[in-house]
């Protein structure tokens, strides 16, 4: 048995298809109304190893505009995996958020 990822590693990225039926349609301005608030959901391992509580709003990704969503713990999950919606917000996601990739968000 190999040891889990720790979060200090990084995270894979996993998307989501939400319940809309074709590619294009996650796009359309109805859809969004209909998905509700971004969720990241997390192992409850790794979000105590990063120092995030469920409901915590996050940042993922790198640089000047990253993609926002809420912390939700699934124990189910594997550890060093974040599971996002895919929406055109974490499209430019990679497929491995390094160290820094998901933090809280800071307020201004």
């Amino acid at each position: 048995d190999a040891a889990p990822a720790q979060p200090a590693e990084g995270m894979d990225v996993v998307m989501e298809t939400p319940f809309f039926g074709d590619e294009l349609s996650r796009y359309a301005p109805l859809t969004a109304d209909k998905t509700g608030p971004a969720v990241a959901l997390l192992h409850p391992d790794d979000a105590a190893g990063l120092n995030l509580a469920d409901g915590a709003t996050v940042a993922l990704g790198n640089g000047d505009a990253p993609a926002t969503a809420a912390v939700r713990l699934h124990p189910g999950l594997a550890r060093g995996v974040v599971v996002v919606p895919r929406l055109p917000r974490f499209d430019a996601l990679p497929p491995n958020l390094g160290p820094c990739g998901l933090r809280r968000r800071e307020t201004p």
